[in-house]
């Protein structure tokens, strides 16, 4: 066990042991009670099915929302100046025909931010193929308000999802997930958010994503709710998380950015931007399984805001765990960067139970710049 205690960590302090991570004005208003029954979709409402389909504000509000249920690869383009008031349903979805395995093609787009997408269900959902030769696209430009998830996929394993736009939801505000653990280990994904995402509800994350992939965030990213996390992942095989942007969470257990694992998982986390959390047990960046994780560090975390006037009640908000993993760990803060924790137990790195006791697993903690630490029992390095 080796301990590094202090409230400010002198720079390139290095540490490691050897030991037995939607053009325009278009408009989407899905308004009705979230208690409703949905009613029975109408399909093509652009449109006959094709290769490629435009929806326009000739169409406007598109009652039942926009649903197309292709059988061969459909690119869906929703126009400048749409409207969509659709009650009880998705804003738009598209489910693929089963056992048809097509690629998928969403573009929502407005350059104005005038958009409002508004919903007491999802705003965009799209079920694609367990198949990953064939993908799930989406682009979204549009301002989503959702009762449900802002965008979801579901039963897809090869997804890209940009978002430039605003979302507000009650549930995740970006989820992908293939629905079951053997598809998951060949999941793959690409999100990218630069708009604005914030989440209400208990456990409503701001981006999540399961297989192997990147998620980029140079946006913000906001979560209200007790274990909502900002970026959350579970790695089956190599995830790249890279934050450029903003973070911030306020519920308790609320993380900046978690990464669990499955088999194979390779988590590695990277910050440039900033990382805040308020509550209790929110980490900013915490690992919690897998082998051989990476985290970098090289903007600003800050931890356990609320106790910021209460340094003896223990917050737990540390501000980078790595916990859990068989292989190596390699926790880097560099020069520029910064962590600052408050509360009890809350220390600046942490990393717990490490290695398998292989004479390659290593923990190598390296610090060039300031850790602080504001409550009791809140050690600038801990390794144990």
């Amino acid at each position: 066990m080796s301990l590094f205690s202090g409230e400010i960590m002198d720079k390139a302090c290095v540490f490691q042991s050897r030991r037995a991570y939607l053009l325009a004005s278009t408009a989407i208003l899905l308004a009705g009670a979230i208690a409703m029954a949905p009613p029975a979709l109408a399909s093509n409402e652009c449109g006959p099915l094709a290769d490629e389909v435009t929806c326009t504000s000739a169409g406007n509000n598109y009652p039942n929302g926009i649903d197309y249920e292709p059988v061969t690869d459909l690119t869906l383009i929703v126009e400048d100046g749409v409207n969509i008031d659709s009650g009880a349903n998705d804003g738009i979805n598209i489910t693929r025909v089963s056992p048809n395995t097509p690629n998928i093609y969403l573009y929502v787009y407005d350059t104005d931010s005038t958009v409002d997408i508004m919903t007491s269900d999802d705003g965009i959902y799209v079920r694609g193929s367990f198949d990953p030769d064939y993908s799930v696209t989406i682009r979204n430009e549009a301002e989503i308000t959702s009762g449900g998830y802002g965008i979801r996929t579901r039963y897809t394993t090869n997804v890209n999802i940009d978002n430039s736009g605003g979302i507000v939801s009650v549930k995740d505000g970006i989820r992908m997930a293939a629905n079951a653990a053997a598809v998951n280990q060949s999941s793959l994904f690409a999100i990218t958010n630069s708009g604005t995402i914030q989440t209400t509800g208990g456990s409503a994350n701001g981006i999540t994503a399961s297989g192997s992939g990147t998620t980029n965030n140079s946006g913000t990213i906001i979560t209200h709710g007790n274990g909502g996390d900002g970026i959350d992942a579970t790695a089956y095989g190599l995830v790249n998380i890279y934050n450029d942007g903003e973070i911030e969470t306020y519920g308790e257990s609320a993380h900046g950015i978690r990464i669990g694992a499955g088999s194979g998982g390779r988590p590695r986390a990277y910050s440039s931007g900033t990382i805040t959390t308020h509550d209790k047990s929110s980490r900013g960046i915490y690992v919690g399984a897998g082998d051989n994780v990476v985290v970098t560090v090289s903007g600003d975390i800050v931890t356990g805001k609320n106790y910021k006037d209460d340094p003896t009640t223990n917050s737990y908000a540390q501000g980078i765990l790595v916990k859990n993993s068989p292989g190596y760990a390699k926790v880097k803060l560099e020069e520029g960067g910064g962590i600052a924790t408050y509360g009890g137990q809350a220390h600046g790195i942490y990393v717990l139970s490490v290695g398998d006791n292989a004479a390659t697993d290593y923990v190598k903690v390296e610090v060039y710049d300031d850790i602080v630490t504001d409550g009791e029992n809140s050690l600038g390095i801990f390794v144990k």
